[in-house]
């Protein structure tokens, strides 16, 4: 009878705590406990609620928990909290708002400056103020940055075969594989990464959607073909990929050391990253990635920091490209 009283406690401070993390909070133990003690009228101890955050964790993937300084956090992922049917602005709207607004004053003296200033006036009543400097808009911090300033006749003819809802066929120039080659594709949208502008392109031949660097792009023409289209899943796109590249995704565990944590911590890498903590405070981030150049780029960048757990064929494309890189400068032999 105690075991059953013990097991439908437990239920009720997890419900509690739940409902606590669905409202989309950062909490800490204490914080927790301070709850349920309050909301329940019962004494319990962090060690009852560490146990509760265990279970709620192999139930819920996306609770995590990470570390700010001493204190150990955690939340909901923002992917899995829903937003309540209240008439409220949520912060990450509020921030939108003040870009929106900074936006809109670059329409000054365009055909549109009157409509953008209705719009204007209308945003000041929902997220007043000054917050965002129009110049921050286009100070561009990306690292080479491509120039596409003798790219303007193909960006226009991309967008019109994007609204369009074309078929075409191009001519391409793959910098990985030093060739060009020819498809038919669809061009679903245009998105940038790291200074460079992508093109969202369904390949029939294929049967996906890939990205295509724009200024790889060198012929464009109507297609005489049409093809079958399936509905363009976002999701799907952004989970086999890591940055840009994709592939079959493969499960890999990294641990960042803990003098290193601070950089880490409250970041996301993936959509599929679960974090937790070894039993030396060592951040261990596991996540279902495919193994690619980007992949293994970003780890060599934060070499000192990050250590690959697994798999074998991860940390063998690290250590190939470490020893590739120390041959520039004669400091190893052989690759």
């Amino acid at each position: 009878m105690k075991k059953d009283n013990r097991q439908s406690e437990q239920a009720k401070r997890m419900l509690l705590e739940y409902n606590e993390f669905l409202k989309g909070r950062i909490l800490t133990v204490k914080d927790l406990k301070e709850k349920v003690e309050d909301k329940l009228d019962i004494v319990v101890t962090e060690r009852s609620i560490q146990r509760d955050l265990r279970v709620l964790q192999e139930c819920i993937p996306l609770l995590e928990q990470w570390k700010e300084g001493k204190q150990v956090l955690w939340s909901l992922s923002s992917n899995y909290v829903k937003p309540n049917n209240l008439p409220r602005i949520e912060s990450n709207e509020l921030f939108s708002m003040h870009i929106l607004k900074a936006h809109l004053r670059c329409f000054k003296g365009t055909i549109v400056e009157k409509e953008a200033d209705e719009l204007e006036k209308k945003l000041e009543k929902l997220a007043s103020g000054d917050v965002f400097y129009k110049e921050c808009l286009f100070w561009d911090q990306n690292f080479g940055t491509y120039d596409y300033s003798k790219h303007n006749s193909l960006i226009e003819e991309v967008i019109g075969n994007i609204v369009n809802k074309e078929w075409v066929h191009i001519r391409y120039y793959s910098v990985k594989q030093d060739t060009e080659k020819h498809y038919d594709c669809f061009f679903e949208g245009l998105f940038t990464f790291n200074g460079i502008i992508y093109v969202v392109t369904y390949f029939p031949y294929y049967g996906k959607h890939e990205a295509l660097q724009l200024h790889g792009i060198k012929q464009i023409e109507k297609s005489n073909n049409i093809y079958e289209l399936p509905e363009f899943d976002f999701d799907e796109f952004t989970e086999r990929r890591f940055g840009v590249y994709s592939s079959k995704p493969m499960t890999i565990r990294l641990k960042i050391k803990k003098k290193f944590i601070g950089y880490f911590s409250g970041r996301k890498w993936h959509k599929t990253q679960r974090t937790s903590y070894d039993r030396n405070g060592n951040l261990i981030i596991e996540m279902t990635v495919p193994i690619g150049m980007d992949l293994v780029s970003w780890i060599i960048g934060w070499n000192e920091a990050i250590k690959v757990i697994k798999p074998k064929s991860l940390k063998d494309k690290v250590i190939s490209k470490m020893k590739l890189g120390l041959m520039q400068y004669g400091k190893c032999k052989e690759a």
